[in-house]
């Protein structure tokens, strides 16, 4: 979703067949991601919003949240005000929808961010 951002869409398919980006267990090894027309610049284990602010309101940003408990990743679209707080409206690829990262999966656990190329 991040890729398509800046019309350098890769399918998730073609991710996850670059092994050597991947541990034994499966986790992303962030700094050997070498996806065309982006730039891995970070990665947050913690919910940081002034960094997850920072690239969504620059055009040659974008991030994702790790939420559900580290378990799965959403691509937020915006910061959103809720009755419980801040939180932020996603598409999840997962569902194919959009939800908000606290309250559909409850927490937000950490970010990743990209920078165009």
């Amino acid at each position: 979703m991040g890729s398509a951002k800046f019309s350098h869409f890769v399918d998730p398919a073609w991710i996850a067949n670059h092994v050597t980006w991947y541990t034994r267990d499966g986790l992303i090894i962030w700094n050997k991601l070498d996806i065309p027309g982006l730039k891995f610049q970070w990665r947050w284990y913690i919910e940081n919003d002034m960094q997850i602010l920072l690239s969504l309101s620059d055009p040659m940003k974008f991030c994702i949240l790790c939420v559900h408990n580290g378990k799965h990743w959403l691509y937020p679209i915006k910061q959103v005000r809720m009755k419980y707080g801040m939180d932020y409206l996603c598409n999840d690829p997962w569902t194919g929808k959009q939800c908000y990262a606290k309250a559909t999966y409850k927490n937000i656990v950490g970010s990743s961010h990209f920078l165009s190329r």
